[in-house]
């Protein structure tokens, strides 16, 4: 027997906008900051009225920058509630742009709640189909828009890059934030413009590091090694496909956009820093792989890193791309579609129709959708990355030490 949906709560902060008056003392962005903490009673309880919601976080595939997480919610308006032209709604003259929203789903046999998704209103979309029924539809996105949207001017100052990022997130007045230690070491650069440009650019000056907004709206910033010591992505999580824990749709890929046989690093000051494979380039085509005015303070390092993404890179991979669960089939499935986060690692197990072998792979979750449908549906899917090449790498002091070809 199917479960019953998870518990919903949605809220909506119409008192308050992206930009709290509060202040958190001793953060250096006092007094002005954004994304201070609040209680879920800060926010107005529209769960009533919500007739079906979509939730879209992280990213499709590997070499993509995260995308902005994204939330569509369509509300019943049939009383015009959330109308902004309506003078004599409860809401008029608070259904504004930049609202924060915040969505929970409550499991519905554990009882745990977790928190999905938060964010800030970017658009009220009114529809009238046939003038005989009323919906608005309230777009949300999350921290990674404010990051594209408020500008920085500062200069940096020498060091590893996690001193940068949180430079970078002081001056824009962000507090909300995990900031893990940075590897590359970077040296003194001044940054204007996108504070969202400006983290990008340490992104690829790590290397293969990560910048994108959490379930909390707080950034996050992982450095290149975080696969290898952060333990949800060293270790599996879960083992989807199988009898308890069953998938609807699995889809793999196996194509030439992730192959990187060309690769160019260039730091500010430095010369370029090339390496390629001949192999590659002679089985797939010339493929490059580009960074220009880079901020790491040595060309050595930049080689480094530029072998290790031709590694990852070179050849393409048979890859589980995507998976989709109906949590609704049992408990543990629920807890598994509510409880992952980006980057998890998980293991995907099944028996494709027409014999053979099963396939069993691991895959970082790189992107997280939920749908909860008008009928009472609700649908899951991962985006994954492959660890393959990651589980050939070796790092010192582990027990892969000379045995992998990959150095992490």
């Amino acid at each position: 027997m199917s479960l019953a949906l998870p518990t919903l709560f949605c809220g909506i902060r119409f008192d308050a906008g992206a930009e709290n008056d509060g202040w958190i003392l001793g953060s250096a962005s006092f007094p002005n900051q954004l994304g201070s903490p609040d209680a879920d009673s800060d926010y107005a309880d529209v769960t009533s009225y919500v007739r079906s919601i979509s939730i879209d976080r992280g990213k499709s595939r590997e070499l993509q920058r995260t995308a902005v997480g994204r939330v569509s919610i369509v509300l019943d308006n049939t009383t015009r509630l959330f109308d902004p032209l309506n003078a004599a709604g409860t809401y008029y003259g608070k259904l504004l742009p930049s609202r924060r929203v915040r969505i929970k789903l409550t499991h519905p046999t554990t009882g745990t709640q977790y928190e999905v998704f938060e964010g800030i209103v970017t658009d009220w979309g009114m529809g009238y189909k046939q003038m005989k029924d009323a919906t608005t539809t309230v777009r949300v996105s999350d921290r990674m828009v404010d990051l594209r949207r408020a500008d920085i001017s500062l200069t940096t100052t020498a060091g590893v890059s996690s001193v940068a990022v949180n430079e970078i997130l002081d001056d824009a007045g962000i507090v909300a934030r995990s900031v893990s230690t940075g590897l590359s070491t970077l040296q003194s650069t001044a940054l204007s413009g996108s504070t969202l440009s400006a983290l990008e650019k340490i992104e690829d000056s790590e290397g293969i590091g990560q910048i994108y907004a959490d379930k909390s709206n707080a950034v996050v910033y992982k450095n290149r090694n975080s696969f290898f010591s952060d333990s949800a992505s060293n270790t599996s999580q879960a083992t989807l496909g199988t009898a308890a824990l069953p998938l609807t749709d699995v889809s793999l890929d196996y194509d030439a956009d992730l192959i990187r046989n060309d690769i160019s690093l260039t730091r500010t000051g430095g010369s370029a820093q090339a390496t390629s494979n001949a192999d590659s380039i002679t089985d797939y085509g010339k493929r490059s792989y580009t960074k220009t005015a880079l901020m790491n303070s040595t060309d050595a390092e930049l080689a480094g890193i530029g072998s290790t993404i031709l590694s990852l890179y070179k050849e393409p991979l048979v890859r589980v791309r995507t998976i989709t669960m109906a949590p609704q089939v049992n408990a543990n499935l629920m807890t598994q579609a509510l409880s992952r986060s980006l980057r998890d690692r998980v293991t995907v197990n099944f028996s494709p129709p027409g014999g053979g072998s099963a396939i069993s792979q691991d895959g970082y979750i790189a992107g997280i959708h939920h749908r909860i449908t008008p009928d009472g549906q609700m649908e899951t899917a991962f985006d994954l990355e492959s660890t393959e090449g990651y589980d050939s790498a070796f790092v010192l002091g582990s027990a892969k030490l000379g045995t992998a070809k990959l150095w992490a």
